[in-house]
Order: structure tokens, then sequence, then C-alpha cells
């Protein structure tokens, strides 16, 4: 499975971080600005072995040596439903072997930034 360790808050209202809360547990990180130093050194601390962002923290990522999978609204991929699972399985498979992946820190598990 995939365990959550993070997410991002700027945008949510007060009743979204309670069920983010509710969600995630008390050790999630909850992320109001997500700079790529803090969101690097929250990769390291929590042991995320992916970084699921929008595509400008795809710097971030390479720069930190972390797979990375772009989930903004733009995406071409759709992870809604039991297709969407498939899809999100399929691309979290394609990240780990494509060539970035061969000098990232993968270890085994998924935890999820």
């Amino acid at each position: 499975g995939i365990e959550v360790v993070a997410t991002g808050t700027k945008k949510s209202t007060p009743d979204d971080v309670t069920r983010i809360r509710g969600l995630l547990g008390a050790d999630a990180h909850l992320i109001e600005e997500g700079n790529p130093r803090d969101l690097l050194r929250i990769v390291r601390e929590s042991g995320a072995t992916l970084l699921a962002a929008g595509g400008r923290n795809m710097y971030t990522a390479a720069k930190g040596r972390v797979p990375f999978l772009d989930v903004n609204q733009e995406r071409h991929q759709a992870y809604a439903g039991y297709d969407g699972v498939v899809t999100l399985a399929a691309e979290i498979d394609r990240i780990a072997w494509t060539a970035i992946a061969g000098v990232c820190a993968v270890t085994p598990g998924l935890r999820a930034l």
C-alpha cells in the first residue's frame, strides 16, 4: 500500500485541515509553504520514497534524488476510481524504473510525500 506522510495545506480551510489530520493521523506533516529546502528535509525525515506534487517541484525532486510523480491539475492521467488506482500504480511503477530512479534512494515499501 501507500502511506501518505505529508500534504500541502496552503489553500485548505480549517475544516479541510481537520479532515486531513483525521485521514493522515497525528504524525503526518501538514505543509503550508512548500519551499524546496523544507520539502527535501521532510522527505528525508519522514523516509518518503516518492514526491507526488505539481510540476514546479520536479527540479526539487531531481536535486534531492527523489522519484517524482507529477499530479498537478493539467495531468494527462486520471486517478479517480478503480481505473485511476490502476493508472496510479502504473505511473509509480514507471517512475520507479526510470533512469532518475537509478540514482535515487528507492527503498522497499512506498511512503509518499
